[in-house]
């Protein structure tokens, strides 16, 4: 690769010549303006053919035997030459071009310059025998320009250039990783302001995100009257894993290099970390030998601690929730593997954390808050493997989270749950319907529709059968393991037992053991065919009106006996409800919140979910419509607004110099009531 600089009547630039082609890079017309010059003839000065290779040498003496007359006139013909082992130098010290004066007074003198009958492919150009890349930018001013769409631009090529610590480069020993190659490709249109500023660093001070915090009903009364309890904030988000951005280059060609090189994003994400300072964080997409290196020390500083597990196979990122420690202490961890055979064959995983509220913060009857971290498939067109990992999730929470007899001591059923993460399914999809209202009639769905996701539109049609998900499993279609109901149905009947059943069942199959996981294949066989009915509205108490329906589950010993499988239907009894709303309140809910957006599409896959004690669920047009909330001890006091898909395309897309990932986080603040 050669780097130069062209001089001529009406373009002056830096070129960068790879394999026989040029390809502009700074546009340096502004530069001659602030000396007050105006472009003259083109004057070719080319670097020394000793740093040629032989083969360019000879083409270089062939050239200059052929010139034609009108590429003659672009020759400077007062050049000398010094002993062998010396670079060329001018005969005159002040070159005769007021443009070449100013481009001198701007990149100094050296005896490296050198005039010559060839230049990049005969193009006329000059050059310096040693100079750095920064110093071809600085000298232009910083202002950038976009060209045809084989064109490079300034701030792709300095992250490269910064990424070797500004090191001095011969102009014909320009490093790999500056390569055009492994650039991804740009955006053909002309660059927003926002992108012309980024080499600024000041400029991330300048914009502003259009997110604003929007409060509950009950989050205003908490302003003006604090109540009693552990006031916590919540954030998810997926983080982008680098490799992950490297091997899909191509959903990221409208964005600036710069700013998707990995040094460049971490300080964003450690910057956004930091302004946010949430109490716990779930993360996605975190590249493993990043979170040793980055993640885990740099946030151990600001009071973290955090657990991480990688994918299944030869995955490189994986899940990681960091919590604060003076706030929670960590009670469990369940690593849960969603590739279990048959149809669960994916590498996804989830991990969930059971954390305790410190004595100092929290006095109240909530033992531990259970906090689950999932990143489902992304494939649009099989969702019933989606399916089938939420089915696992909601049976590995129902375990960690249920009440015991001996320990409920309210209303709830279950612990106080968060279940954060990127499910990439949409709002209002069959999956976000199964999540949000607690039951799905799965027989006869087709697959590629259950997430919601636009690429699922199009593909073979595979509709959902009876049994799609494998007996072997163990788990029912309430969503909850087999040996889990035993064990609570045993436990229940049991008056003198205080033991917790979930608790010893954890204990015998691996407790806190990260590269173990429960292994919950081996579970009792299907039960007989009397325990195949439809106990649905029986055992569950569920509401099947089709319009204004009332999911609230009631559990009793007695309800632990019955159970089906194979049913074609699915509950589950956790009682969720989105922290968000999917619409922006501050546009008066007329635009659709995004939460990811690159060049394939934006849409809305990450969520944070929390359980309360009832609600009232209706549908209309296909959306779901949650009201008559009635919370337990976890209250929703306010969520960070998120942005419409016009607002992020005006800051230039996903990533962007705010925006280090192709997600937005989510944000949310809770109360643990007393």
């Amino acid at each position: 690769m050669y780097i130069g600089i062209r001089c001529c009547p009406k373009i002056l630039g830096v070129y960068v010549s790879q394999e026989r082609s040029r390809k502009f890079v700074l546009n340096m017309n502004d530069a001659a303006k602030d000396e007050n010059v105006q472009p003259e003839s083109s004057v070719s000065l080319p670097s020394s053919p000793e740093s040629l290779s032989r083969q360019k040498r000879f083409r270089q003496e062939k050239s200059s035997r052929k010139t034609s007359p009108r590429k003659r006139r672009h020759m400077a013909a007062d050049v000398t030459r010094t002993p062998e082992g010396a670079s060329p130098v001018h005969m005159e010290d002040k070159p005769k071009s007021p443009l070449k004066e100013a481009l001198r007074e701007r990149l100094g003198t050296s005896a490296g310059v050198t005039e010559n009958t060839s230049g990049l492919n005969n193009a006329p150009c000059f050059v310096r025998n040693r100079i750095s890349v920064p110093q071809l930018f600085a000298a232009a001013g910083g202002q950038f320009q976009m060209f045809h769409s084989q064109c490079l631009t300034a701030s792709q090529l300095i992250p490269q250039v910064t990424s070797h610590h500004l090191r001095q480069y011969s102009t014909h020993s320009i490093p790999q990783a500056a390569a055009v190659p492994i650039v991804p490709q740009i955006h053909q249109g002309r660059r927003t302001e926002t992108q012309k500023d980024l080499v600024d660093p000041e400029v991330t001070d300048r914009m502003k995100l259009p997110r604003e915090w929007e409060y509950t009903r009950y989050g205003q009364e908490h302003e003006r009257c604090r109540h009693a309890g552990l006031e916590f904030s919540v954030m998810s988000y997926n983080v982008l894993a680098q490799r992950l951005l490297e091997d899909h280059g191509y959903l990221y060609r409208e964005a600036d290099t710069q700013i998707l090189q990995w040094k460049y994003r971490r300080e964003r994400l450690l910057e956004e970390i930091t302004s946010h300072a949430p109490d716990v964080m779930c993360l996605q997409e975190v590249q493993e030998d990043h979170y040793h290196d980055f993640f885990k020390p740099q946030l151990e500083n600001l009071g973290y601690r955090g657990v991480y597990m990688k994918r299944t196979g030869d995955k490189c990122d994986g899940c990681a929730t960091f919590y604060k420690q003076d706030k929670f202490s960590l009670g469990k961890t369940t690593p849960v593997e969603y590739c279990r055979g048959g149809l669960l064959d994916r590498d996804n995983i989830a991990l969930i954390l059971e954390l305790v509220p410190h004595d100092n913060v929290y006095q109240g009857r909530v033992g531990k808050l259970c906090v689950a971290n999932t990143h489902l498939l992304f494939n649009p067109r099989r969702g019933d493997i989606k399916l089938g990992q939420l089915m696992v999730l909601m049976a590995e929470l129902d375990k960690c989270a249920f009440n015991s007899s001996s320990d409920q001591t309210s209303q709830m059923n279950y612990s106080p749950v968060l279940l954060c993460g990127d499910f990439n399914s949409e709002p209002h999809s069959d999956l976000y319907k199964f999540i949000s209202r607690g039951y799905l009639q799965y027989k006869g769905l087709i697959a590629r529709f259950l997430s919601g996701q636009k690429d699922g539109r199009h593909g073979r049609d595979i509709r959902l059968k009876k049994d799609f998900f494998c007996p072997s499993f163990g788990i029912t279609d309430q969503c909850q393991y087999q040996k889990v109901l035993h064990t609570r149905s045993s436990g229940m009947a049991s008056l003198t037992e205080k033991k917790d059943p979930c608790q010893s069942l954890s204990a015998s199959t691996g407790g806190n053991n990260l590269s173990h996981p429960p292994d919950n294949t081996s579970c009792p066989s299907p039960p007989s065919t009397q325990a195949h009915q439809d106990v649905r509205g029986q055992s569950s108490g569920v509401n099947l009106s089709p319009m204004g329906t009332s999911y609230g589950f009631s559990s009793s010993p007695s309800d632990f006996s019955f159970y089906s499988m194979g049913s074609g239907r699915l509950w589950h009894e956790l009682n969720f409800v989105s922290s968000y709303q999917h619409t922006i309140a501050r546009l008066n809910h007329q635009w659709d919140e995004v939460t990811t957006q690159h060049s394939a599409g934006s849409c809305t896959v990450d969520f944070i979910f929390y359980n309360v004690l009832h609600k009232e669920v209706k549908t209309r047009n296909n959306k779901i419509h949650t009201r008559h909330v009635n919370e337990g001890p976890l209250k929703l006091l306010r969520r960070y607004g998120l942005m419409s898909q016009a607002e992020i395309s005006d800051l230039g897309g996903l990533p962007n110099p705010l925006c280090p990932s192709d997600h937005v986080p989510l944000i949310s603040t809770f109360l643990l009531s007393k």
